[in-house]
């Protein structure tokens, strides 16, 4: 990669290394909330959320209830994420403990060393953590970096591609209203579609840990329409969603590459 001719979308699945949990770890983690409210239990009996046993109480509860959306369903995350903290202020406090106080693991390095070097302009981002500025601070306190968030037009209106950037494509938790419920993500279209299109012109990106379990259909339009750019590698890192892994496949299967871990891949 030189000069800059390749941007990386990065998704939750890069975070978990460093310690955040995915999209999909929290959802299990709002069931358990919202179960042990109504049933008077204390979450201390459902510690590990991982274990089969586990899942299958709570989602059976919410099946046999009724009104929820079915498991694995596109808007699971938005409507447990409502249902546990029904107010902006109370979603965007939740994020911000769990996306502070973590280190950035090597590839967020490797990823931060590039930027540096010019070899990367941008990074975009469905994340809310601060991982990939946290990790240039460290190597170079002096860089200049730009954020670009989806909830600040002027952020959009000012950048300036001189300066390698950060786009924040559900906010920023330091300073933005967060896009997490399906009215909120839905608002992404108007805000970046252009701006995302227009700097993705003759450009190649990778992409890592994004699963495609994403309310926001700007972004699953994009990444599977840029797939017929010669210049476009996807790199699955995590399970896929089964319509866009079968979306990829279909347009061109030799532009799938298979690896397991952000660090690995970052620090080759």
């Amino acid at each position: 990669m030189e000069n800059g001719e390749v941007d990386f979308f990065l998704g939750a699945g890069a975070s978990v290394n460093s310690g955040i949990p995915t999209g999909g770890d929290l959802i299990w983690f709002f069931k358990r909330e919202i179960y042990c409210i109504e049933n008077h239990i204390s979450t201390e009996k459902f510690k590990d959320l991982k274990l089969p046993s586990t899942q299958k109480l709570l989602q059976d509860y919410f099946d046999k209830k009724g009104g929820y959306p079915p498991k694995y369903a596109s808007n699971e995350y938005s409507f447990y994420f409502q249902e546990c903290y029904n107010s902006c202020i109370a979603r965007k406090r939740f994020i911000e403990s769990k996306v502070t106080r973590h280190n950035p693991s090597l590839g967020y390095l490797c990823l931060a060393d590039m930027m540096i070097e010019n070899k990367v302009k941008r990074v975009w981002t469905t994340n809310f953590d601060a991982l990939t500025e946290t990790a240039i601070n460290i190597i170079n306190p002096q860089q200049e970096l730009l954020i670009c968030s989806s909830t600040n037009s002027d952020s959009i209106r000012n950048f300036n591609p001189t300066y390698p950037s950060v786009c924040k494509l559900h906010g920023d938790f330091r300073y933005d209203n967060l896009q997490n419920t399906e009215d909120e993500l839905q608002k992404l279209e108007s805000t970046l579609q252009e701006h995302w299109l227009h700097c993705l012109t003759n450009r190649g990106m990778i992409v890592i840990g994004y699963s495609g379990n994403d309310e926001s259909i700007m972004i699953l339009d994009i990444l599977c329409k840029r797939t017929l750019s010669s210049s476009f590698k996807y790199l699955q890192l995590s399970k896929v969603k089964e319509s866009i892994h079968s979306i990829l496949l279909l347009i061109s299967p030799k532009k799938m590459v298979l690896h397991a871990i952000f660090s690995l891949l970052l620090a080759r």
